[in-house]
């Protein structure tokens, strides 16, 4: 099916299909499926051939949650605060909020308290999530897991879901639409979507008993998103959901801009600074009150420095597997063939890829004395590398304070955060440059490293107050709870 490969006439399909089938399939704002991939829009409808295969990670979860239901079932006191900070779980971070910092601080001047709910969102071990517990002292709170009536009753509404899809599918008159219904149904089954009912029945547990006036929730994209503000908003009248963009976004990011149902959108939108605050404000006509909270990736750095670089290039991944092993893959060719390059992948920290990549990489790290594969980064990484290569991570615009070259690899979303100061004519004369393959990155590697673009636009110095402004300093007041 055409539409289905195309992502804007996929995106209006999509949208439509909420406003359509609504009220004949009730469950379906849990459907993962309805809900552009922000790095590969059509993503999640072009392969066939791994059906079965989401067939099993969808039963592998059931049976792990079937297995921990018999734990964390004791009973919890209500917990209380002003303001709920909600984002995805990440099992290597235990500390501080990786997506908020010391965001709790600046409402804590103000004289609100903060809990700190940490959501499992499908990306690690979801029996590493069930395992975790609460930590007091830093406010951290984990969603318990459902006894074992309520996990069969997640499975019966994922059959009841499916009964939907089949009637609706079975109505429809729309080809095209009825295309569509049948894609998502036939990938119901599927790890994600079992997560996403299993979060929706422990949020009605959560929300029901502890009523928070606040949450202040991650925003990327991801449906856990959605579900969340669905459920915090009908479970309780009173409170009030905002959705803070703490990650790159561009005019492309689809997900971030569709209108939903009146339960699904948030009553407001924060972003880290003015770049993607017009981003929003152009592409998203329903909803006025979007502004400023700024991030924890500012750098306040107004002093020339500097940096003693070395002959190093250093690969910063994303959270989408597929773009991981392609950086992977080039950054490898590039060890192999430059062994006087220091050459260093650096993982997300949210990234699970299993332990057979993590032998193959240290076999590759021992064979190779000029490669490195690792999730941990501190300031020497950037400090002493030329160039940094990436899709589309937040690092890239975060880290030009230190003098490190962006290289944005060309993919098939084309999502380049930095695509406004590349010199789409000679991209190679501009601070921020692009390359569509591995020749391309190599020629821009031999080049003068201190190569900088005598038009200001393209310059490293317009670079640096680009990524200043992108990432502003949190600036929370009172006017924050003006709605309560």
């Amino acid at each position: 099916m055409r539409s289905l490969f195309d992502a804007n006439r996929l995106n209006s399909e999509l949208s439509n299909a909420f406003i359509d089938f609504e009220k004949r399939i009730p469950n379906l704002y849990k459907v993962s499926e309805l809900y552009l991939d922000t790095n590969d829009p059509t993503k999640k409808f072009k392969s066939e051939f791994f059906l079965l295969r989401r067939f099993f990670g969808f039963l592998k979860a059931f049976l792990i949650t079937l297995l921990k239901s018999n734990f964390n079932l004791e009973p919890r006191s209500e917990i209380k605060g002003d303001v709920l900070l909600v984002s995805p779980y990440i099992n290597k971070i235990k500390g501080n909020n990786f997506f908020f910092g010391d965001i709790q601080n600046h409402f804590h001047n103000l004289k609100k308290t903060t809990v700190d709910l940490r959501i499992f969102n499908g990306v690690p071990p979801i029996s590493d999530y069930l395992g975790e517990k609460d930590n007091s002292s830093l406010n951290v709170l984990y969603l318990p897991s459902l006894s074992l009536n309520e996990n069969i009753l997640v499975f019966k509404e994922l059959l009841k879901t499916f009964k939907d899809f089949s009637i609706a599918i079975k109505e429809e008159k729309d080809p095209i639409k009825k295309e569509l219904l049948r894609s998502i149904k036939k990938r119901l089954f599927s790890r994600t979507n079992f997560f996403n009912f299993y979060l929706s029945a422990q949020l009605d547990n959560f929300i029901k008993e502890n009523k928070f006036k606040y949450a202040l929730v991650t925003f990327d994209g991801s449906p856990w998103e959605r579900i969340f503000c669905k459920k915090f908003k009908s479970l309780n009248k009173t409170g009030r959901v905002a959705f803070y963009q703490h990650a790159p976004i561009t005019e492309k990011s689809y997900s971030l801009f569709n209108k939903y149902p009146k339960l699904l959108n948030p009553d407001h939108i924060y972003c880290s600074g003015k770049g993607p605050h017009s981003i929003f404000l152009n592409k998203i006509s329903f909803l006025s009150n979007i502004h400023i909270l700024g991030s924890r990736k500012n750098i306040q750095d107004s002093q020339k420095r500097n940096f003693n670089k070395e002959e190093s290039v250093l690969f910063i991944t994303q959270g989408s597997s597929r773009d991981i092993f392609i950086l992977y893959k080039i950054a490898l060719r590039l060890a192999f063939q430059e062994r006087k390059i220091k050459v260093k992948v650096l993982l997300h920290p949210a990234v699970y890829l299993g332990l057979s990549f993590k032998f193959l990489n240290v076999a590759l790290e021992f064979f190779l004395s000029n490669f490195k594969c690792d999730s941990v980064s501190d300031e020497n990484t950037f400090s002493k590398s030329k160039f940094m290569v990436y899709f589309s991570s937040s690092l890239a615009i975060e880290k030009m304070f230190y003098d490190i070259r962006p290289i944005h690899l060309t993919n098939s979303s084309n999502n380049n955060p930095l695509s406004i100061l590349v010199d789409k004519e000679n991209p190679n004369l501009s601070w921020c440059t692009e390359a569509n393959d591995f020749k391309d990155i190599l020629n821009i590697i031999n080049s003068e490293v201190n190569l900088d673009s005598k038009v200001e636009k393209y310059s490293k110095q317009n670079a640096k107050i680009f990524s200043q402004e992108y990432f502003e300093p949190f600036q929370i007041t009172k006017e924050f709870f003006s709605d309560y």
